[in-house]
């Protein structure tokens, strides 16, 4: 394994160059290519890779800067390489990068799985929701993968040091950013490998970024004996439930859920795709559940590796049943994927019916879990667990909590601890970094302060706006600019495509007869003075959002609906 990470004078593939290049094995042997000949220093570097021929190939941000960039730069002095990229490029659908899948152009290299850990990264927390920034040094610090400080320099550093022939601290650079990389690795690609040993047909390379509905479909290839089928055309079919029944803040709240619903549903009633006329995926599933079982119980005991292990094969079970219902996979089946999200609705409503006679105060249902409000929540879990039909388990995941709501799928949980989730809204990276963390931070402060100090933060905030004194960055917006967008483009930030940082302004209208001042709007800027009145009704709007009278919604479906799908 070699991590790769390069050092240039700028972005631009064309005008700026290659400064450095540097290697790190998983031994920490460290490589640096430094010549003031680019040409020379390409030469060495593809002599490097030549010579070592790493079976793994390892940096964060390969596909988009250092591959292409060194490329570029070899087919200018005409240094032959052996990269070659893709046709056609890729979507990786399991991840999320400002809100939308990443796409990237694929580039190979002979004997060489070549992985971007920047992909990685965004994979990871599209589930786990824990990230705000995904660079390198970012990802790592909020992994907690390195507490000690390291050397940062900026691009215009970086130009100063090699503007003066002193690259000596970019060097020192370079080998920290190589170490994160690794950290990185360390963190996110084992769980990739241990799906090796279960998924067929896909490099290394491919399974990294692989949906996990192809890697279901190349589970049933293999066991096929090559019987060919045709991908279902796509049916419509109603999905999950989901419902919030009381919006606003609430105490002594509790989740309940069932681990691996869907794939439980699976096993539990024998549904698998109609081409599988012998049921042999469900063997593969039931395999990795026990399995799982086994190595969960060996990572509660501080075996690294089980835990990896464990949560390759929770990956693969959790993507069984949504290969059902995603079109272009020749063993999908809708109906099957019907079949399995009613059982899992008709499920969610029997934990709904027992909670809400055990007296509890009903919150919220998502898809396989409830939140509520009750005193003793060990004892709704335990009636639930009794009432379910036979391998489908429900466990408490948390109680004693505080919890702001404002709709369903988005939430601000805070544990005993002080600990926070955050999920939905609160979430979303095209939002200013204020309007995200205000409400995250009051209701910390509401539960384990108190309500008046929770006020006081508000009041602070308030009166920073007034006086000017907020950073900037924390009122500007990043993100990426939409195909087809016209208004940024329109106001000169950008074009589609690229990522633009812009706040609010205030635009002033005018009566274009008598000259008189009419209202105001905002507009997009990344010059000038913030609106202030923009921000402080944003700010007070998410106040009444959290400490308003909660908006209960009245729940239709009345004691006795329940009874009838408890007795089906």
């Amino acid at each position: 394994m070699q991590n790769l990470d390069i050092e240039t004078t700028g972005l631009d593939f064309d005008r700026d160059r290659i400064l450095l290049v540097g290697f790190r094995n998983e031994r920490g042997q460290v490589t640096i290519f430094d010549d003031a000949d680019e040409k020379i220093l390409l030469t060495k570097t593809w002599q490097f890779i030549r010579d070592n021929k790493p079976e793994l190939l390892v940096g964060h941000n390969l596909f988009n800067f250092d591959l292409p960039f060194l490329i570029k730069r070899c087919k200018h002095y005409c240094v032959k390489h052996y990269f070659r990229e893709d046709n056609e490029s890729r979507r990786i659908s399991a991840s999320s990068f400002y809100g939308k899948p990443i796409e990237f152009t694929p580039i190979r290299l002979s004997g060489t799985n070549i992985i971007d850990t920047f992909q990685q990264v965004c994979i990871w927390d599209k589930s786990a929701a824990k990230l705000t920034s995904y660079g390198l040094k970012s990802s790592v610090k909020a992994l907690g993968l390195r507490t000690d400080e390291r050397l940062e320099l900026t691009a215009q550093q970086i130009q100063e040091y090699a503007a003066d022939n002193n690259l000596d601290p970019v060097k020192t650079y370079l080998e920290a950013d190589l170490k994160d990389t690794q950290l990185l690795a360390d963190f996110l690609l084992p769980v990739v490998y241990y799906q090796r040993s279960i998924v067929p047909y896909l490099s290394f390379q491919d399974l990294a970024v692989a949906s996990p509905a192809l890697k279901a479909q190349k589970i049933h290839e293999s066991l096929s004996n090559g019987e060919k089928t045709r991908a279902d055309r796509p049916l419509k079919y109603e999905g999950a439930a989901i419902a919030c029944y009381q919006s606003g803040l609430h105490s002594n709240v509790a989740k309940i859920d069932v681990s691996s619903l869907y794939p439980s549903i699976m096993l539990r009633y024998g549904i698998c795709s109609h081409k599988d006329n012998q049921h042999r995926f469900l063997g593969v599933m039931q395999y990795m559940r026990e399995e799982r079982f086994k190595l969960k119980a060996l990572a509660k005991s501080g075996d690294i590796q089980a835990n990896h292990q464990q949560n390759a094969l929770k990956i693969l079970i959790n993507g069984s049943y949504g290969f059902l219902g995603t079109g272009g996979y020749s063993f999908n089946d809708y109906s099957a994927a019907a079949l399995v999200t009613a059982y899992g609705r008709k499920i969610l409503r029997l934990m709904e019916s027992v909670a809400i006679e055990h007296k509890a105060v009903l919150i919220e249902s998502d898809t396989d879990g409830i939140l509520f409000s009750h005193p003793q929540p060990e004892t709704v879990c335990e009636a639930i667990s009794k009432t379910l039909p036979e391998g489908i388990q429900a466990e408490l995941e948390f109680s004693g909590c505080g919890l702001f709501i404002p709709k369903a799928k988005t939430y601000v949980i805070v544990y005993p601890d002080g600990e926070t989730t955050v999920k939905g809204l609160f979430r979303k990276r095209d939002r200013y970094p204020l309007q995200n963390e205000f409400p995250i931070e009051f209701v910390k402060r509401y539960f384990t302060q108190n309500p008046d100090l929770a006020g006081q933060y508000y009041q602070q905030i308030r009166e920073s706006l007034l006086k000017r004194s907020i950073p900037i960055e924390q009122l500007t917006i990043r993100r990426k600019i939409g195909k087809g967008e016209k208004r940024l483009v329109e106001r000169g930030l950008g074009q589609p495509g690229e990522i633009v940082s812009y706040y609010y302004m205030e635009q002033k209208r005018f009566h274009s007869q008598n000259g008189k001042p009419l209202s105001s709007t905002t507009v997009e800027t990344n010059s000038g003075d913030y609106w202030i009145d923009y921000y402080l009704r944003e700010l007070d709007s998410q106040y009444r959002e959290i400490t308003g009278e909660s908006m209960f919604q009245e729940n239709t479906r009345q004691l006795g609906l329940w009874e009838s799908d408890r007795n089906e």
